[in-house]
């Protein structure tokens, strides 16, 4: 840095010296101190330009951890395609056996009814011949 500022110190001498004929009350320290100042402010300017430079590749990193995580941990679409498409096939699966057991047992309540009417036909008919044995009906 020394090295630059005695480079900038005399490239500044040569052309304030050069182009001012009255040399507009510059001295070697005037300069130096003007140089030494303004390099100060370069450094600052420098310094801050490259914390907000970190700031943001510090947010741009963190998106970018994001996005990862969503890539690694999100499913890919042709994977969910395939699960929903078993899923669809369990479900007909799974409906075709409901209208099964529904069928079956539409089928067992006239069955029920059946038995039903056949056992109240045979206790009557045990009753009326029980009724004629003993002479209750003649």
């Amino acid at each position: 840095m020394a090295d630059m500022r005695a480079i900038i110190l005399a490239i500044l001498l040569f052309v304030v010296i050069d182009a001012s004929p009255q040399n507009q009350g510059w001295t070697v320290f005037t300069l130096k101190e003007y140089v030494d100042t303004r390099l100060e402010a370069i450094d600052k300017a420098v310094t801050k330009a490259e914390a907000a430079t970190e700031k943001r590749f510090t947010g741009v990193n963190e998106l970018r951890g994001a996005l990862e995580d969503q890539q690694r941990l999100f499913m890919p679409r042709t994977e969910t395609e395939a699960m929903f498409v078993s899923m669809n096939a369990r479900m007909a699966v799974l409906e075709e056996t409901i209208n099964r057991l529904e069928a079956v047992k539409a089928g067992g309540n006239s069955t029920i009814a059946y038995v039903i009417a056949f056992v109240s036909t045979a206790v009557a008919i045990i009753m009326a011949l029980r009724r004629w044995n003993t002479g209750i009906i003649k």
